[in-house]
């Protein structure tokens, strides 16, 4: 496998679950910003697995590990959808629709199974630092991300100079006019 296949690859599967999980943190963090501190959710996943101590006071071993663990975690989940979007030939309204019952079953198997049930002496900073409507809500927009971003990480896949007329660089319409993104500031 060539270096620019590996990438795409990477960029292909990781990077639709990283912006989504970016878009996620960013919701978790306004919203903790107004109910408890803005730095208790990321802080507070560290907390669920023992970094730092209980409570909202600001941390910054378990924020960053927090933050971390957000961000690979969301990579994972979002790689996790993307396979199961190709397997059953999900596209348009249908991923996203069916991002947003992914998200559902992803926030019931964290929130209640895991922080609830299997991490319930550890999870209350995190479970108390929004509430609970934010994190349905948040599970709710994560889940269509990745469907979402796929569509236009694989648009621009096909938007290289491998593909000229798909990048724009060369004129379709069979006039002789310049064509590409200098073309256009041009005019």
């Amino acid at each position: 496998m060539s270096q620019q296949s590996g990438t795409r690859t990477v960029l292909n599967w990781g990077l639709p679950g990283l912006i989504a999980g970016l878009v996620f943190a960013m919701w978790a963090m306004v919203v903790g910003l107004f109910t408890s501190t803005l730095w208790a959710p990321p802080q507070g996943i560290a907390q669920s697995i023992g970094i730092g101590s209980p409570g909202h006071n600001f941390q910054l071993v378990a924020l960053v590990a927090g933050l971390i663990g957000h961000m690979m975690n969301s990579i994972v989940i979002g790689v996790i959808f993307i396979a199961i979007a190709r397997a059953i030939r999900l596209h348009g309204p249908a991923a996203v629709v069916g991002g947003m019952v992914y998200g559902v079953l992803v926030y019931v198997a964290t929130f209640w199974v895991l922080l609830r049930g299997v991490l319930s002496s550890t999870s209350a900073s995190f479970l108390s630092a929004n509430p609970e409507w934010s994190w349905i809500a948040a599970h709710l927009m994560f889940g269509p991300m990745p469907a979402s971003c796929r569509r236009l990480v694989f648009s621009l896949r096909t938007a290289t100079p491998s593909n000229p007329a798909r990048a724009g660089l060369v004129d379709t319409s069979g006039t002789t006019r310049a064509a590409g993104p200098e073309a256009r500031a041009s005019k």
